[in-house]
């Protein structure tokens, strides 16, 4: 990923995960990603909003990653 890309989402711990690769891991695209990854996608996915964009398997997986503690909820604006 190139850090001055606008689908590149900079995370706190200094990782960049691209807004497709996140997509293409949560849609199981990519068989090698570890749950780690998997994670990490739903939670780019949640964060930038696009979980409740991309259409309604998208924004019902993600509610249930949130709800059973696996990902956390996006934060407004003003708590970032």
């Amino acid at each position: 990923p190139h850090r001055d890309s606008p689908f590149s989402i900079q995370h706190n711990n200094g990782d960049n995960m691209e807004i497709f690769d996140a997509i293409n891991i949560a849609e199981g695209g990519d068989p090698t990603a570890s749950d780690e990854k998997r994670i990490e996608a739903w939670q780019t996915l949640i964060d930038e909003g696009w979980s409740n964009s991309l259409g309604s398997w998208f924004k019902e997986t993600a509610e249930k990653l949130i709800e059973t503690g696996v990902c956390t909820p996006r934060q407004a604006e003003g708590d970032k």
